[in-house]
């Protein structure tokens, strides 16, 4: 697979107009609700709550390891490498 060819992008092309702003509009949704969730945290619950993000963050990477070295699909490695890439 070459650098520019994306598995998702033919995704776009199938799934219905419809389907496609209702995902949009979820994704900005979560990011509104997320910014406001976290900059109304106080600076004392800071550092914890940045503990656990980072916890997470770690088993998601773990995660991503195992899947890509595993014995799975083409778009499972590839997407499990994007995540460890993002790190």
């Amino acid at each position: 697979m070459g650098l520019g060819e994306n598995p998702l992008i033919p995704l776009l092309f199938i799934m219905d107009n419809e389907i496609i702003i209702n995902l949009l509009y979820v994704f900005v949704l979560a990011a509104f609700l997320g910014y406001l969730v976290i900059s109304k945290v106080p600076p004392l619950l800071h550092t914890p709550l940045m503990s656990a993000t980072n916890a997470i963050s770690g088993i998601s990477l773990v995660g991503s390891i195992v899947l890509a070295g595993s014995q799975h699909d083409l778009l499972t490695a590839f997407l499990s490498l994007c995540r460890f890439a993002e790190v």
